[in-house]
């Protein structure tokens, strides 16, 4: 399944989609839904590649997720929901909706942040 990865970081190549499978895999095992998984992987590949940009992936690395990227993904979600339930939407809604804004950005936390910036909290 393509990720829509950065062209900078190796694009959509086979060893980061099978990075990204594998983690969203684990993420997912944890009880996290599938669209929340691929924004948790994504931003631990960003970071991984900050760290060590010269570095590649080989699809078989160790799929360790930081925490502090669990947190910040999950509270950036939590937050809109939140922020759409008190413009009167109801959960679902709110849940849909961000659901929906969380693929506009294609899963990448900072456009995603952008988005919910100049979209929601207008």
């Amino acid at each position: 399944m393509p990720f829509g990865m950065p062209k900078n970081m190796g694009g959509d190549s086979p060893e980061n989609v099978k990075f990204m499978e594998r983690c969203v895999s684990k993420v997912m095992e944890q009880g996290r839904p599938k669209d929340s998984a691929i924004a948790i992987c994504k931003s631990q590949f960003m970071k991984m590649h900050k760290r060590d940009s010269k570095s590649t992936l080989t699809g078989d690395e160790p799929i360790i997720v930081d925490y502090d990227i669990i947190n910040d993904v999950l509270g950036k979600i939590n937050f809109t929901i939140r922020t759409l339930m008190l413009q009167g939407n109801s959960f679902d809604s709110a849940r849909t909706l961000c659901h929906d804004l969380l693929a506009k950005a294609n899963y990448d936390m900072d456009v995603f942040k952008s988005i919910i910036d100049n979209e929601v909290r207008k």
